[in-house]
Order: structure tokens, then sequence, then C-alpha cells
């Protein structure tokens, strides 16, 4: 089977991969939107270089209203990946109808179920902003040989904040 191109993929609007994430525009943890940034970027480099098409969900939950809203300040995919980007932005109105609002100003496993909600992909990889995949991870993905009714996972490796 040939991987589709991105026009294909755009067309079709259906995908073998769904890789749901959730942030918000509030620095936490110090240079969130970099962090953001680069975490998209790294998925723009794999699904080029292996060919994959991905759907890329950032949730954006409970946006400050003192900021402006990721759409507005994340660069757009280049033309040349297979990546659809989609942002959702969950309202501070939805967010203020779930207990501890005021206390809590991201609930990230809700946040997640908002994009999974909504993905279109066959199959759902949740993760954070602060992961970046490696080669053998695209790799796997891009293979396709997921199967149903099963729960894959990975240990993940933290990489010291300098080298960014």
């Amino acid at each position: 089977m040939r991987p589709a191109t991105k026009t294909q993929v755009l067309k079709e609007d259906s995908f073998y991969l769904s890789i749901v994430a959730t942030t918000r525009n509030d620095n936490h943890g110090g240079d969130l939107l970099k962090r953001t940034q680069a975490f998209i970027n790294s998925v723009y480099v794999q699904a080029k270089k292996f060919q994959f098409p991905v759907e890329l969900i950032i949730v954006e939950w409970n946006p400050p209203t003192d900021k402006p809203l990721l759409k507005e300040v994340l660069a757009p995919p280049p033309e040349d990946v297979p990546v659809k980007l989609r942002i959702v932005v969950v309202p501070q109105e939805i967010h203020n109808t779930y207990r501890f609002s005021d206390a809590l100003p991201l609930y990230q496993m809700i946040a997640k179920n908002v994009g999974i909600r909504r993905a279109k992909g066959e199959f759902i990889l949740c993760t954070n902003i602060d992961i970046l995949f490696s080669d053998d991870s695209f790799k796997i993905f891009a293979a396709r040989n997921f199967e149903k009714g099963k729960f894959y996972r990975a240990n993940r490796c933290d990489i010291p904040k300098d080298v960014m």
C-alpha cells in the first residue's frame, strides 16, 4: 500500500493515526509556547520523513483571556508535510461547569477526551506536548501494524531542559 499524499489525506479526511495533546497559552512550566511549537514541529518532521499522514489535534483548554489563542500564534504546517493540524478550543464557560474549576485551570485528561472524541484516525495516540517521538517510534507508526482491541504503551526518556 502506497502512503497517501497530503492532498489525498485532506480530501479523504481519514487517517491511520490521530495524535492528541492538550495545552493552553499560559506559560505553565516556562516557555510553554516554545515547547508546544517544538512538539508540533517534531511531528511535522517525523511525518514527512516517513511519509506518514497524521492528524494532530491540540486541545486548548480554558484559554487565558489575556493571551492570544494558540491558533493565532502557532505556525501552520508547511505545505510539504502530511499533517493535518486541528486546534480545538474548550472555552472558559465549559471549564467553569466542572468541580474545582476555580482551582485547576486545565483538566488534562478531560481535554484529551475532547480530542479523542473528535479524532478521525483509526488509532489514537494521547500524549503531552513535552514528548518528542523517536525515529523508531514513527517507523512503528508508519508500518501500520496496530491491532484493534489492543493498547500500546512506550517508556519515555526525559531530556534535560537545556537541550532545547
